[in-house]
C-alpha cells in the first residue's frame, strides 16, 4: 500500500550524469533523485528555468516510484556548450542516455512547455523508454509558440544583454507568467537570474529558443497518434504564454490523452499551485 503523498519526505540527492554526444563529445546533466519504489519518474522544466521548478511537487510524487527532475542542457547546473544540439528531439535523446546510466528503461515523463515537448519527443523517438506521459502547458506545436520570443533570437547582442539584466527580465518572466503575482518565489527568481547571468547561460537559451522555433516541432507533430502510452494533459485557463487550444490539439491527437483544465493558473502550474498540480499527477498515477 502507497503512503500518502503528505506522509513521504525522502531526502533528495544531486546527482551529475555524464551523457555522450553523437560527435563524441561528453556533456554532463545535473539531476535531483529521490528514491522510492514502483516506476520511475522523470521531470523535466520550462525554456529559462531549472530542476528547482520541481521542487514542491517532487517530494509529493516520490511515493509513487524513484523521481529525478533534471536540468536540461544549456540551463541550471548543466552544462552549456554553445554549439550543442538543443532541439528537443536532441534533448529527448539525452535524457534517454542519462537513464540508460542510471540504469532507468522505462519511465513516466513528467514536462512543462519546452519538457512537455522534449517528452513528446521521446515518446515518439523511444516509444519502449515511455510508460506515460504527464504535460503541462505542452509547447507541442511550432505554430502555436508565440512570436516574440523567437523574433528576440534574432537581435544582435541579444545574450550580453540578457545576461546583464538577468534578474529583472527574470522577475518580469516570473510576474507575466503567474495569475497571482504573491506566489513568485523570489529564490526562483534569483536562482534563474543566477543561471542566466553565469558563464554560458545567456547564449545557451538563445541557441535553445531558436532550436524550438526550428522545424523540429513540425517533423514530431504528424507522429503524435502513435504515442499509444496514456497521457495525462494539464493547462491553466490563465496561461498567458500558450492558449488551451495547443493542449486541446494535443488531446485530439493523443490516442490515449485526457486533458484537465487548471482554472485559474498560468504557464507554470507547478510552481504557482504545486499542490494541486501533484494532487492530479497522484490521481494519474495511481491510475497506471
Amino acid at each position: 500500500m502507497k503512503l500518502p503523498v503528505t506522509e513521504a519526505r525522502p531526502s533528495v540527492k544531486e546527482v551529475r550524469i555524464p551523457v555522450r554526444e553523437p560527435d563524441g563529445s561528453t556533456v554532463s546533466l545535473v539531476a535531483d533523485q529521490v528514491p522510492g519504489e514502483g516506476r520511475p519518474i522523470v521531470l523535466l522544466h520550462a525554456i529559462g528555468l531549472a530542476r528547482i521548478s520541481w521542487e514542491w511537487v517532487l517530494q509529493r510524487i516520490a511515493p509513487f516510484g524513484p523521481a529525478w527532475t533534471f536540468d536540461l542542457l544549456g540551463f541550471g547546473e548543466s552544462d552549456k556548450p554553445a554549439d550543442a544540439d538543443y532541439r528537443v528531439s536532441a534533448q529527448a535523446d539525452r535524457i534517454v542516455a542519462a537513464l540508460d546510466s542510471l540504469g532507468v528503461q522505462e519511465a513516466v515523463w513528467v514536462g512543462n512547455s519546452l519538457g512537455a515537448a522534449i517528452s513528446l519527443a521521446a515518446a515518439v523517438r523511444h516509444p519502449e523508454r515511455v510508460s506515460a506521459l504527464a504535460l503541462i502547458a505542452p509547447a507541442a506545436y511550432r505554430e502555436m509558440l508565440p512570436l516574440w520570443p523567437g523574433l528576440t533570437t534574432r537581435v544582435p547582442g541579444a545574450p550580453l544583454a540578457v545576461r546583464f539584466g538577468a534578474l529583472p527580465i527574470t522577475a518580469a518572466a516570473l510576474l507575466y507568467t503567474f495569475v497571482d503575482p504573491r506566489r513568485v518565489d523570489p529564490r526562483h527568481v534569483a536562482t534563474y537570474a543566477r543561471y542566466l547571468w553565469g558563464p554560458g547561460g545567456a547564449v545557451a537559451l538563445r541557441a535553445a529558443a531558436q532550436a524550438l522555433y526550428s522545424g523540429d516541432l513540425d517533423r514530431l507533430a504528424p507522429r503524435y497518434p502513435e504515442v499509444r502510452c496514456p497521457a495525462l494533459l494539464l493547462h491553466g485557463t490563465r496561461d498567458r504564454i500558450l492558449p488551451l487550444t495547443i493542449a486541446q490539439w494535443l488531446a485530439r491527437d493523443l490516442p490515449n490523452a485526457r486533458l484537465e483544465r487548471m482554472e485559474g493558473l498560468g504557464h507554470f502550474p507547478q510552481e504557482e499551485a504545486p499542490d494541486r498540480v501533484a494532487a492530479a499527477l497522484s490521481s494519474f498515477l495511481k491510475e497506471l
